[in-house]
């Protein structure tokens, strides 16, 4: 193999390039061997990941769907032109290219969580719920960090759009409910978001062994059980209305 130099990342090799792999050097690089070889794919999805880390972000499009035409088995490829095509709002496109990345990986999971939000950005929650839900399945390590309650995780790309959060989590608790759970932790304040965020979710009242209790009823008495009944206490008691004489008792 030909050694291209320190700065130099083959993307069969090592999917994600190192900071110093972004200087001009590189973007030259690159643009020559592009004109040696105008059907270099990888010189194109290089280029793609050059534009991308220096925020020109339809540069980087237009490189990686080049890359795409010229490749279009390369999963790899297609997650970044959705990422890219996700980042300027044109989400039909990305989701055509996610949709791409995972039918040639079907365990790629950040192409399924991308491909979930993108769904969520076109109002298709069902659609999202299942590609979140695959995304968590196949790379649960990864996802249970950033799904978490972080900064930058998904709790900051999904918003602060209550509704939004409940409308995406109905569709995925029948199927994890832990990932549910871990979804709504941004709203989760005390008892009663945990029961808003239950009857919302799963449309039913919280059981009263779920975290949510409600508080006694004034002037309400829980009524007796049925079957086994504990006796009385040993000693005499005087009966209701009860005579208090001997000669009361004659009859």
């Amino acid at each position: 193999m030909l050694l291209l130099g320190p700065w130099v990342s083959p993307g069969w090799t090592q999917p994600d390039l190192r900071f110093e792999q972004h200087s001009p050097e590189v973007e030259k690089y690159w643009k020559k061997k592009i004109l040696r070889n105008p059907r270099d794919s990888r010189a194109y999805y290089h280029l793609g990941r050059h534009y991308e880390f220096t925020r020109r972000i339809q540069l980087a499009a237009e490189a990686y769907r080049q890359a795409t035409l010229l490749d279009q088995g390369w999963p790899q490829a297609f997650f970044y032109l959705g990422k890219a095509y996700r980042e300027l709002s044109r989400y039909r496109e990305a989701a055509t290219a996610l949709k791409r990345a995972v039918i040639l990986k079907s365990d790629y999971a950040r192409a399924y969580h991308f491909l979930g939000l993108v769904m969520i950005d076109l109002g298709r929650y069902e659609e999202a719920a299942d590609a979140l839900v695959k995304a968590y399945t196949f790379n649960p390590g990864w996802a249970e960090t950033y799904y978490d309650n972080t900064t930058f995780g998904i709790q900051h790309e999904l918003g602060t759009d209550k509704e939004v959060n409940l409308r995406l989590i109905k569709y995925i608790y029948p199927v994890n409910q832990h990932l549910a759970r871990i979804l709504y932790n941004n709203w989760s304040r005390g008892n009663a978001a945990m029961k808003e965020y239950w009857e919302t979710v799963s449309g039913s009242e919280l059981p009263p062994d779920k975290g949510y209790q409600q508080g006694p009823i004034p002037g309400y008495r829980e009524p007796q059980e049925y079957g086994f009944q504990k006796a009385p206490d040993v000693g005499f008691r005087r009966r209701a209305n009860q005579p208090s004489a001997p000669e009361e008792l004659a009859d």
